[in-house]
């Protein structure tokens, strides 16, 4: 499968067989415009290999057809992996290394349908460095959502993953059977009347967007729809080549656990009430104890002085194993690192758990960023009044927040037909939850939320003219 994306046309063989026995050979994959032909052929008997949840080894001097692709159970390396359909995550994680021990590469084909997206679409596809959509699939979301999508998207991730997006309508079978069934019933038929009919059995667009388009997403769901990658996420570099201004407001949180990781993150409030989310970390208390912890939060402090430090009240908890609380150790050892130099101390103090006021804040400065987008652009005028709107950033380093951003959403029902009889559920995951919960807790503050109002230690440098003075 490699010589498709490096070649562009292909002639490789892939044999396996179904449970009826037949054998599966797919001799070409050729890219023709916006569609991939696939030349098929069906052969009785065959040979004693499966596709579904498949690993196949690609032998270096195979000799013959049937040598090249063989199910291997045990072996230490593959040269790629074919699985149809959403695996176990346990049984993807088990091919992964054979894989890179070999260089080798995993093509997974699989239908998007609503409610039975499992760990593909946060693993896989939202971490995708490349993703693929054929025009029947763009011409389906400007449809359906009104957003145009370039054909190839290179996205700002790392991971050697590829989204390839294709409609049922990019499969030229369906011209066959379109003329097949015009010749039967005498009248003209389109691929495209002939894919409708075989769709119009589902009610649920969200259904006919997985099934016929491929679309994957999971917004159902999802705590913060607004946020958009292409919107929130900012350089640091760009636009603050020499750290944020320390005349700012800043200001630190923390969701403590005893033994999941912390989720430490650091903000900065402008003059003209735009956030900025700049920095963030993500401890296991098994592994650091609590000084270990708050040394690092110092040392990346530097030297800004924060105005409020805010803490889950669960760390109030007293430990059995000190007599104190880590609330307690972390205010005594913020006030030694302040005497010994390092950073400029700081008081913690429990956040208020009562109010979905730092929810509520989070979402309309989303919005607000969307309307305005991009940082330093938030003045507007409104029934002939100036006014600056609130808004939030996320600097791309800050990788676990943007993450937690993007996927934390309320738990599922198991069956999706649940929802025709069932309200989606209110409760929020505990996965992705930790980050947000954090920042949560800040914006629930006037300190925070209202942070505009007054500066610290002197008159605020004006963010657009810091970031102006700065462009060159």
């Amino acid at each position: 499968m490699r010589d498709v994306a490096d070649n562009r046309i292909a002639s490789k063989y892939v044999n396996g067989n179904t449970k009826d026995k037949h054998s599966v050979k797919i001799k070409s994959i050729t890219p023709v415009g916006e569609q991939m032909v696939y030349d098929i052929e069906m052969e009785e008997g065959g040979w004693d290999t499966r596709l579904k949840n498949g690993v196949y080894k690609q032998r270096s001097k195979a000799r013959s057809p049937r040598d090249n692709f063989l199910i291997q159970g045990g072996l230490v390396s593959h040269n790629s992996c074919l699985i149809d359909e959403e695996c176990s995550k346990d049984f993807f994680e088990e091919q992964t290394p054979r894989l890179f021990a070999a260089d080798g590469d995993m093509l997974i084909a699989f239908t998007p349908v609503p409610g039975e997206i499992g760990w593909m679409f946060d693993d896989l596809y939202e971490r995708a460095r490349m993703i693929y959509r054929t025009k029947a699939v763009r011409d389906r979301i400007k449809e359906r959502t009104g957003e145009v999508l370039p054909e190839i998207q290179i996205t700002d991730s790392s991971e050697d993953v590829a989204v390839i997006m294709a409609a049922t309508d990019d499969n030229p079978i369906y011209a066959d059977l379109a003329k097949e069934k015009s010749e039967r019933e005498g009248r003209p038929i389109t691929a495209t009347e002939y894919i409708d009919d075989m769709f119009s059995i589902y009610a649920d667009e969200d259904v006919i967007d997985a099934r016929r388009y491929g679309i994957f997403r999971r917004l159902s769901g999802k705590i913060f729809k607004t946020f958009n990658s292409k919107v929130h996420i900012i350089g640091g570099e760009k636009y603050f080549p020499d750290g944020l201004p320390h005349d700012w407001k800043h200001f630190r949180g923390i969701d403590w656990h005893e033994s999941t990781p912390w989720a430490i993150g650091w903000i900065a409030v402008s003059p003209d009430d735009e956030i900025f989310v700049y920095n963030e970390f993500n401890p296991s208390p098994e592994k650091l104890i609590t000084l270990e912890i708050a040394r690092v939060v110092a040392t990346r402090s530097q030297d800004y002085r924060f105005v409020l430090n805010l803490i889950d009240p669960l760390a109030s908890k007293i430990q059995p194993n000190t007599g104190m609380s880590s609330l307690e150790d972390l205010n005594r050892v913020f006030a030694q690192f302040r005497r010994d130099g390092l950073g400029t101390g700081g008081f913690w103090q429990a956040w208020d758990t009562k109010s979905q006021k730092g929810r509520d804040e989070i979402r309309k400065r989303l919005a607000n960023s969307v309307k305005v987008g991009m940082p330093f652009n938030n003045l507007v005028k409104q029934e002939g009044i100036s006014r600056r709107l609130p808004t939030i950033w996320f600097l791309n380093n800050c990788v676990q927040t943007i993450q937690s951003m993007k996927n934390w959403r309320r738990e599922e029902w198991q069956d999706r037909n649940k929802l025709q009889s069932k309200e989606e559920k209110e409760t929020p995951q505990q996965r992705w939850s930790h980050f947000c919960t954090m920042l949560e807790g800040l914006m629930k503050r006037p300190e925070v939320f209202q942070a505009r109002f007054g500066a610290v230690g002197g008159a605020p440098i004006r963010p657009k003219q810091y970031f102006n003075s700065r462009r060159g």
